[in-house]
């Protein structure tokens, strides 16, 4: 073999290793890059790098959790069953970490899973392959899941359902997030579905009050409250940890310093009850129920009134045929409020694609509270106008809405005569709720508040709480009371969990073509450079 042979040869061989070793060097990168992507996924290998960390969950979430699962494990070792949180997904975690604010939520949920593997664990469900996953979590045959929801299940039968937005914070009117408040969201659902902090329903039974069944009572075990009956509510008192005071068919009065008889009012201790952490009342009466002037002058106070006569005499609804379930017309399906606060105790039936209609049978009619000013809104994406009342005491302001109503053909009987005829500018109340917003600072900054909001909430029908309508899956009466229970304060939300404010969403704000694009360019750059530096390799031996 002459020189030029041998020199040719020898560049044919380090140009070919030069190319294999180019490959080889490629290949090994991107399979790194698969591995570690792999690995960091499942590990968590990541550095939050945000100024506000928004993706580690906070120390005072990790405090909380602790003395939760502390507490759990005090009461499993006298009853002996081992407690877990299970948080569901409806979307595969691909998608999810693919999602502007789904990958929040999701990190959030594997680093709590990471850090309590005993305790807590992520699962994702199919929501279209394996509908029946999802059964345990629906309230009624309709109930629809949507790929963006998010389940925290506990060991029991307690659950909640959220939505990704639900662990954001959006300003009125935004349509971007400011804030993330994920670890309050699910710290705030753990300690509900572990019953570690049970709410208590302190049902009055001091003034005549009689239940025609226990399925009220059924309902509120349903939901997760513990029961204690008040019998006297001066020298028993209430709970410490009760949230909410019910008052069902009540035949008597409560007592009140207004009348000049006693000197302890029972009414001033139900207000110092709602004057403080989100409690509420609910009151339910019957046209049966006597005028009972202190209580209904203290409903009066929070914007609501039961419909009487001049005489004392209960406004009694009657529908037309079309609405009515009876010859008497007594027997009826509500119309649903679909703007304002008393709209979203609805707001889910109103989403099924046949929504479930609401029973009310012997109903007195509620009305605005006279000492009220009465403001009608302009519903901005539908144009509609809906009315609510409301009043200023101080530096608050009270508001009173509609849940249900009647129709516009429903007429109100007081002893066997008409009274008065609803219209299409004035139906008759059947179901009102009141709240009086109250925000408790978080922050030393002023920018972040807890809602401490009471609620009052008043029904004109006894019926609508009874065995043969709650337990049925015709109607959404069940449906009604237990988002009223959800709303009116029956979850903690740890206040000194905080949010966390977005300082720049401006990553998250791409296009989907300049987001194509910036992949496209980091998935080729890698390639390009080293096929270059291969290249010159080549071209270097070959000119040697």
């Amino acid at each position: 073999m002459n020189r030029a042979s041998f020199t040719r040869t020898r560049r044919f061989r380090y140009g070919s290793m030069s190319v294999a070793i180019t490959v080889l060097l490629i290949a090994a990168v991107l399979l790194a890059n698969v591995i570690i992507t792999a690995l960091a996924g499942k590990y968590l290998w990541y550095i939050d790098m945000t100024k506000e960390s928004m993706f580690t969950v906070s120390d005072p979430c990790f405090t909380l959790l602790d003395e939760t699962f502390a507490s759990l494990t005090e009461r499993e070792a006298a009853e002996g069953e081992k407690s877990r949180v299970t948080i569901k997904f409806c979307d595969a975690y691909d998608n999810l970490m693919g999602g502007s604010y789904s990958k929040y939520v999701l990190t959030t949920a594997l680093e709590l899973q990471a850090h309590y593997p005993d305790r807590i664990s992520v699962e994702y469900l199919d929501i279209y392959q394996n509908p029946s996953a999802l059964n345990p979590y629906k309230t009624s045959v309709n109930t629809a899941f949507i790929n963006t929801d998010v389940i925290v299940a506990g060991s029991g039968d307690e659950y909640r359902v959220y939505n990704v937005e639900d662990f954001f914070m959006i300003s009125s009117g935004a349509t971007s997030p400011f804030a993330y408040c994920g670890d309050k969201r699910f710290s705030s659902a753990i300690l509900a579905v572990t019953q570690v902090q049970k709410p208590v329903v302190g049902i009055l039974m001091g003034h005549g009050e009689t239940y025609k069944d226990p399925s009220l009572g059924y309902l509120f075990e349903q939901a997760g409250y513990k029961i204690e009956i008040i019998s006297d509510l001066v020298n028993d008192g209430i709970p410490e940890a009760c949230r909410m005071l019910v008052s069902y068919q009540p035949t008597t009065d409560f007592r009140s310093t207004d009348d000049g008889i006693s000197d302890v009012s029972e009414i001033a201790i139900i207000d110092e009850f709602l004057a403080t952490d989100n409690h509420s009342l609910m009151v339910i009466m019957s046209p049966e129920c006597p005028t009972l002037p202190n209580i209904e002058k203290y409903l009066a106070q929070w914007g609501i009134a039961f419909d009487r006569t001049e005489e004392g005499e209960s406004y009694v609804i009657a529908e037309n045929a079309k609405n009515s379930l009876t010859a008497n017309g007594h027997t009826f399906f509500a119309q649903y409020e679909k703007y304002g606060m008393g709209s979203s105790l609805t707001s889910e039936l109103r989403k099924m694609p046949v929504p479930q209609k609401t029973v009310f049978k012997n109903a007195m009619s509620l009305s605005f509270a006279d000492a009220y000013d009465v403001a009608t809104v302009v519903d901005e994406d539908s144009g509609e106008a809906f009315s609510y009342a409301y009043k200023t005491l101080g530096a608050e302001t009270r508001q009173v809405f509609r849940v249900m109503s009647s129709s516009t053909e429903a007429k109100a009987l007081a002893g066997g005569r008409e009274v008065a005829a609803a219209d299409a500018n004035n139906t008759f109340g059947l179901m009102m709720l009141s709240i009086q917003p109250r925000q408790v600072q978080e922050d030393n900054n002023g920018w972040f508040f807890a809602d401490q909001s009471s609620y009052v909430l008043a029904c004109g029908s006894a019926d609508f709480a009874t065995e043969a309508i709650l337990n049925s899956d015709v109607y959404g009466n069940s449906e009604v009371l237990m988002q009223a229970f959800y709303q009116m304060g029956k979850d903690a939300v740890p206040s000194y969990v905080p949010y966390i404010p977005f300082a720049d969403l401006t990553i998250d704000s791409l296009t989907q073509e300049r987001a194509n694009r910036f992949t496209a360019w980091l998935t080729a750059l890698p390639v390009v450079l080293f096929s270059a530096v291969g290249l010159y390799v080549i071209v270097r031996r070959k000119n040697k």
